[in-house]
Parts: C-alpha cells; sequence; structure tokens
C-alpha cells in the first residue's frame, strides 16, 4: 500500500467510517509492517486492540515529530504483536516511534558453569575488513554476487552491506577437523549482515566485531563480539549457539535476540525479541522470556533483568537511531559512533530523557538540529567536535 492510501485509511478508521474489510486490510498491513506475516487477534483481543490502535493511530496523525520528550507515564499494552506493528507503522509514516511496555514475570535465577577463555583484543579498522587466518580482506573489494576464497572459507557478497558464508561439501564430515576463525570489524558509520556458515543471520551494528569459524563442529556454535549485534539463529537443539561477550555468554539454540556489549561501556545488554535464550555468568545464570533485557555491570556481581519493549531493538536494526528513555548523554554516545564525531559537553546539561527514533540516512545537522527544537539544547561543531551546551 502506498503512503496516501495508508494515510486516507486511518483517517476513515479514526473516523469511524471504514468497511470490515477496510478495518482487516489495515489490521493485516499493520502486522505485515512488524513481522513479515500475517497474523490475527484473538476474539478476546480485539477491544483492547481496537482501543489501542485509536488512541496510537489518532496520536501519530495529530502530533507528527520525529521525536520527542519521554512522558512520565506511557499507556501499557498487553499485546506485544501490535506493540511491534505500532512502532513500525509510526517509522513508516513519520520516523517517530512510540513505543509499548509490555509485562512479563520476571525468570529464575541458577546456576550455570561457563568456560573461562581469554577475552578476544579486537582490533580497530578504519574500513569493513575480514581478518582471516592472519591476513585482512577488504569486504568492500569483494565482487557482489561471486562466490570467493577467502582463507579457508567461500563467501559470496550478496550486497554491498551483506556477506554470506557457505560449508564446503568436503567439510561436511570434517567434525573432528578444527577450523580458522575469522573476524568482520565493523568500522564507525556502517552496519553489515554476515551469514553464518550454519544459516544465522547477524546484524552488526556500527563500531563492532564477530569473531566466529568458518565452519560449526562439536557439541556448540560459539561467537565472540565486541559492540552491538542482533541475532537470528538456525534452530539446532542438539547445538547450542553461544555468544561470548566480555565475562558472559548468552545461549540460544534457535531464535532472535540482541546483544551489546561495546568497550567503552561497562555493561553488557541481552534483549529477546522471540523464543528463549539463558544469559550466564561464572557465578549465575537466567533463562529469559520475549521483551525481556537482561544486564551485567563489570566490577558488579549478579545479574539484573527488566521488561521492555523490543520496538526500539528492532527499529536500530531496520536502519534508525531508537531512543527509550535516555538521556542527551547516553543518545549523543551513539551518535558519535554512526557519525565517527568526539562529543564534549559544556556546562551543567539536563538531565532529561527522550524517546523517539530518527533515521541513520538522515545527516548530523539535521539531527542535531531537531534536538535543539524539543531539547533545550545548543551544538557547536568545530570540524569532528561536537560541543553540547544546555
Amino acid at each position: 500500500m502506498k503512503r496516501k492510501a495508508v494515510n486516507d485509511l486511518i483517517k476513515r478508521y479514526l473516523q469511524g467510517d471504514c468497511t470490515a474489510e477496510e478495518r482487516q486490510i489495515l489490521y493485516l498491513w499493520l502486522a505485515k509492517q512488524a513481522a513479515q506475516e500475517e497474523w490475527e487477534w484473538q476474539p478476546e483481543e480485539e477491544a483492547e486492540v481496537e482501543h489501542q490502535l485509536r488512541f496510537r493511530l489518532r496520536h501519530l496523525l495529530e502530533n507528527p515529530k520525529p521525536l520527542e520528550a519521554e512522558s512520565p507515564q506511557r499507556t501499557r499494552s498487553l499485546f506485544g504483536k501490535l506493540a511491534g506493528a505500532a512502532a513500525i507503522l509510526l517509522l513508516a509514516l513519520t520516523g517517530l516511534g512510540i513505543w509499548f511496555l509490555g509485562r512479563h514475570p520476571l525468570p529464575t535465577v541458577g546456576t550455570v558453569a561457563i568456560q573461562q577463555r581469554e577475552p578476544v583484543a579486537f582490533q580497530t579498522y578504519a574500513a569493513l575488513t575480514i581478518h582471516a587466518e592472519g591476513k585482512d580482506y577488504l569486504v568492500d573489494s569483494l565482487p557482489i554476487g561471486v562466490e570467493t576464497t577467502v582463507g579457508q572459507a567461500v563467501v559470496k557478497k550478496t550486497s554491498i552491506n551483506s556477506l554470506s558464508y557457505y560449508q564446503r561439501l568436503g567439510d561436511m564430515d570434517s567434525s573432528s577437523r578444527v577450523f580458522a576463525k575469522h573476524t568482520i570489524f565493523v568500522p564507525k558509520g556502517r552496519d553489515f549482515n554476515v551469514t553464518l556458515p550454519d544459516g544465522s543471520d547477524v546484524w552488526l551494528n556500527t563500531e563492532s566485531a564477530l569473531e566466529f569459524p568458518t565452519r560449526f563442529t562439536g557439541s556448540e556454535r560459539r561467537v565472540t563480539i565486541s559492540g552491538e549485534a542482533f541475532f537470528d539463529v538456525t534452530s539446532d537443539k542438539t547445538n547450542p549457539f553461544i555468544v561470548a561477550a566480555n565475562e558472559t555468554e548468552v545461549i540460544a539454540t534457535g531464535t532472535q535476540f540482541n546483544v551489546k556489549a561495546y568497550r567503552d561501556e561497562k555493561a553488557t545488554y541481552a534483549t529477546l525479541v522471540e523464543g528463549m535464550i539463558t544469559m550466564a555468568t561464572p557465578e549465575e545464570s537466567l533463562s529469559m522470556t520475549p521483551s525481556q533485557q537482561a544486564i551485567t555491570q563489570q566490577g558488579m556481581p549478579g545479574i539484573q533483568v527488566s521488561s521492555i519493549n523490543v520496538a526500539n531493538i528492532i527499529a536500530k536494526k531496520n536502519g534508525y537511531f531508537a531512543f527509550y528513555k535516555q538521556d542527551i548523554t547516553s543518545i549523543m554516545k551513539e551518535v558519535s559512533r554512526w557519525y565517527d564525531v568526539e562529543i564534549y559537553f559544556q556546562g551543567e546539561i539536563s538531565p532529561r530523557l527522550f524517546g523517539g527514533t530518527f533515521s541513520r540516512k538522515r545527516t548530523l545537522n539535521e539531527l542535531l538540529e531537531y534536538f535543539q527544537s524539543i531539547g533545550n539544547f545548543k551544538f557547536k561543531q568545530k570540524g569532528r567536535r561536537i560541543i553540547v551546551m544546555s
């Protein structure tokens, strides 16, 4: 559906002029945007769906701002799918994401033994690079649509920002072999998608690195990250998928989740979108359910868990800055990574919190202008230096 047709349909819906068939078209369009598949609400959910859609869509049409200050309270939704649909609709029409907060029971905490390993010392690269068996390969120099040998691996770049690893037929029965590890480095201002040899898809955010074997062997599929990555893991219950980040492991068998572990931050975050994962440290572990986020802090014991809405995680994966109850300090850290600028703060900075989305295709000046208009901030730019003032 084109934007004009969607807007007309929304307006008729809010005015109560939609037919039953048109309402179903709108519902299905929302669902497809959020999940890329059709779904229907249960009859007992219909009244709540009507209420939430009407409230959110009216807010969208009356307040088309790309970013807004976070209000003290938010209406809570009972339905995670509706939250995703509404968030994607808002992104499509205005660039503004409004999120619902779901309720989920806290998980039980237990213990699990995780392997003590030396942390990976990731380097820093100015270009998108694969480090393979002692050599560096520039990803941008690889041809698109052509199978290419990179070290021991056969890869194919499927687009400017995506690459697939293939498992060669000669490797199928080589379970006892030790395969080389490759590391993909994503510089500031870029993101990248890689399909691993087992078919799992990984989206790497800016200034991130992923280490993985050219073929998974043994009883586990282990990778290591620095930075941030969204994982869509191929199901294999007999060979768990393990993401190592700092002193934390995230264990899955087939699900969608996000891990954030930047070197200049003291926390490691695991956010579950669907399925189930386990977050483990040397001291304890916990199992998570969808829309939960678990956090470990360096130098602090324990794992903290909370219920969040995952719309901002999905929006970030789809090319947006996505903020939820964040102050300007944490927001500008993300801005610094994407636009490759240095951020400095001058004077007393307001603790005001913000929520919203902003396309990363927009320029830095456009983003700063929006914050100046809504947040009582001033910005001074000197080359690659940005000074933030209240």
